[in-house]
């Protein structure tokens, strides 16, 4: 994160020197609007897939030939292994307190508009962050199963995984606008 200025040498600060708005403010700044579109849309990813360890050090960026992000690493199904009272994120959301239906529901889950909040008070535009989002949790509910079912877990923990990733898809779901009648969004994204 010292590509963004925000210091962390200091590991126990990875959960707290930034928000993921400050992440995603600076972003735009250093790299633009898309690069901090495509790290929006890898912190729902993680959110999707139980990553709940997606801090400060697994953010990381490239200068070469321009501002971008690094492939992604250290993508793992942390979820499955912690308190359901644990945080759903490494760092909070907002530089500001929860986003909204998370703090108004209080049920220790984020839901797609909550990302959409996320992006918007960051500086994105609300209409691409909804396509982003609604075409990556589309894909990752499609995907997601087989992918699973292909893995060398445990059966019993499969299941566990599996449905971990149907419930959030679901919240992430709930609260998106209905988009199939969007002109934006081809059929095959539907």
């Amino acid at each position: 994160m010292q590509a963004l200025g925000i210091s962390n040498a200091d590991s126990s600060q990875r959960y707290k020197a930034a928000s993921y708005q400050r992440v995603l403010e600076l972003t735009i700044e250093q790299g633009g609007m898309a690069v901090a579109a495509e790290l929006l849309e890898r912190l729902a990813f993680s959110y999707l897939v139980g990553n709940d360890d997606h801090h400060l050090k697994n953010i990381s960026f490239l200068y070469d030939p321009v501002f971008k992000l690094t492939p992604c690493y250290d993508v793992l199904a942390s979820s499955l292994y912690r308190s359901a009272m644990d945080a759903p994120m490494a760092l909070p959301m907002l530089t500001n307190g929860e986003p909204e239906y998370y703090r108004t529901m209080g049920n220790g889950y984020y839901s797609g508009s909550d990302f959409v909040e996320l992006g918007t008070k960051s500086g994105l535009f609300e209409r691409a962050v909804q396509n982003r989002i609604h075409t990556l949790v589309r894909k990752t509910e499609k995907a997601a199963p087989s992918v699973i079912q292909a893995s060398y877990m445990p059966d019993d923990v499969k299941q566990d995984y599996q449905n971990l990733v149907e419930h959030r898809v679901q919240l992430m779901l709930a609260l998106l606008q209905d988009f199939s009648s969007l002109p934006f969004l081809t059929k095959r994204e539907r």
